[in-house]
């Protein structure tokens, strides 16, 4: 079992995952033992008072990849972001101040947790004409969403990816995004599932349970497909096609 993670607050003391070096390096720590191997930095940009920007990504991620070579873990961490969609997204998109995963076509976003203050299809589509993707963060959270499915289906026909969490497929998030996570998962709805973790403990890095228990549910390939080979397509900036 080998597992990419798309979705993590990995770099040390940016925004409200991890606090310090030596915190990024525990979570690393516990997610190659628990068999991720690659792991794109997502830590966040708008709409709250962090707005980690592209140079501070880059510079942040090559120190951790420096300080796991000298480790001699095998893990590799990639450069991105997690982008809360404002009116200003698009802009901060075309001023190259955010950062896509690995820097290739993937953009990871986040909505507001209330009603969203911005029009996202039309993000979308400005996206799209840029070369962009979006993978749209945890909808399983999203209360108005899960509550209009046909506004999510709109999003995904438009190209929008979804990516659930990790701690939303076993139930940790709570019984109603649970329920919200298995009912996209059955209905074929997601291309990813990542840990989004903040910490070792709370919402950790380990994704070997929640690849168990998709094995379980829904079968070792769509763990697989989840977990690694989508994950893997979307840093390598490739088409994803399941």
């Amino acid at each position: 079992m080998i597992i990419a993670d798309i979705h993590s607050h990995i770099l040390p003391g940016v925004d409200d995952g991890s606090s310090s070096l030596a915190q990024s390096l525990d979570m690393l720590e516990e997610a190659y033992n628990n068999g991720t191997r690659h792991m794109v930095a997502t830590p966040h940009f708008g709409g709250r008072s962090f707005a980690v920007n592209k140079d501070t990504v880059l510079e942040l991620t090559g120190e951790l990849n420096e300080e796991l070579a000298r480790r001699d873990i095998n893990l590799t961490v990639y450069p991105g972001n997690e982008i809360r969609c404002t009116p200003d997204t698009l802009n901060s998109i075309k001023d190259n101040i955010v950062c896509s995963a690995n820097q290739n076509r993937y953009l990871l976003v986040e909505l507001p947790f209330d009603q969203p203050d911005c029009d996202i299809e039309s993000l979308v589509l400005n996206c799209a004409e840029m070369g962009h993707s979006l993978v749209l963060a945890h909808p399983e959270r999203y209360q108005y969403l899960m509550k209009d499915f046909k506004t999510l289906e709109k999003l995904l026909r438009r190209g929008v990816l979804l990516q659930c969490n990790a701690d939303s497929i076993y139930g940790l998030a709570g019984r109603k995004v649970k329920h919200y996570a298995h009912k996209l998962m059955r209905k074929n709805m997601v291309s990813f599932v990542a840990s989004d973790c903040h910490s070792v403990i709370q919402r950790g890095p380990q994704l070997s349970a929640a690849y168990n228990t998709i094995a379980k549910l829904y079968g070792s390939d769509t763990a697989n497909t989840l977990l690694y080979d989508n994950p893997m397509r979307m840093i390598a900036g490739k088409k994803i096609t399941k």
